[in-house]
């Protein structure tokens, strides 16, 4: 069976895009960037790239703790100050994915892919950042649509915070992209969840609920949950923490609280895309 894989290696390849008026200098990738504009309906612009580079988007399989290890879903990626004001691409996930695993990760493909760092596992918190090595150093601003097999993709525009009755998308490696799942709740909740057999109290999250669909399943955790702006641009809204009532109630951590937590930044269309090939 196929999964989602990151982005085939290409010549050049078409990214999205951070603002122009981003706070952070150019990233330490390189000095050169590409400027461009976020207008609606647009779905990326153009990025030179090397040819052993290998960009990955949200949505996407990784096995935590070795190739053969259960897996997880990476979401969204964001930029991360470091103490000269540049900035470094990370991704998030799902805490609970390193349980009884070591800190490495590894592709759907079985290739060493990087390493998790500040990974947050706490009563209101359930989150990870994913620090690529040399091939897949940068996360892109895209997250992957359609089932677990397609290649089809979105470019984030921005984040929301969706109302009681709002629906969202949620796109896992498991189940793959389900639509249409309405909010339950906007005030984060607490829930009783399980780490196999141990039952466990996970608070900060909010609900969703789409009858008769499976919505998340196991391994779909970590991955991204999103408003469709357009057939090309989507907003943030949260991370897969888990699920309920036979995978149809999705459970996930609001990204403005996650954003905040880590002081990092949303990598989005706006963004000014480094040109890692120099």
């Amino acid at each position: 069976m196929k999964f989602r894989m990151p982005f085939t290696v290409l010549a050049t390849l078409t990214v999205a895009l951070v603002s122009p008026n981003s706070s952070y200098a150019d990233s330490e990738l390189s000095a050169a960037s590409i400027p461009k504009t976020c207008g609606e309906g647009e779905h990326s612009t153009r990025i030179a790239l090397c040819e052993e580079y290998q960009p990955q988007g949200g949505g996407v399989k990784i096995h935590v703790g070795g190739p053969n290890r259960d897996y997880c879903t990476t979401g969204f990626g964001v930029w991360k100050p470091d103490a000269e004001g540049n900035r470094d691409p990370y991704s998030l996930t799902a805490a609970h994915c390193t349980i009884g695993n070591t800190r490495d990760v590894y592709t759907g493909e079985g290739k060493f892919l990087g390493n998790l760092t500040d990974i947050r596992y706490t009563l209101t918190q359930d989150s990870a950042l994913l620090k690529g090595n040399e091939t897949y150093k940068y996360f892109t601003e895209v997250v992957f649509s359609g089932g677990p097999e397609s290649s089809k993709s979105l470019t984030v525009r921005g984040q929301s915070t969706p109302a009681k009755g709002d629906t969202v998308c949620a796109s896992g490696a498991t189940t793959g992209e389900v639509c249409n799942v309405a909010l339950k709740n906007t005030v984060p909740k607490c829930v009783k969840m399980y780490e196999g057999d141990k039952p466990v109290d996970r608070c900060g999250l909010i609900e969703a609920y789409r009858p008769g669909k499976t919505v998340v399943d196991d391994g779909d955790s970590g991955g991204p949950v999103y408003q469709k702006k357009d057939a090309y641009t989507v907003n943030a809204v949260g991370i897969i923490i888990g699920g309920g009532n036979d995978g149809q109630t999705l459970y996930y951590e609001p990204i403005a609280a996650v954003l905040q937590s880590y002081g990092v930044t949303l990598a989005t269309c706006w963004d000014t895309v480094p040109n890692i090939c120099e």
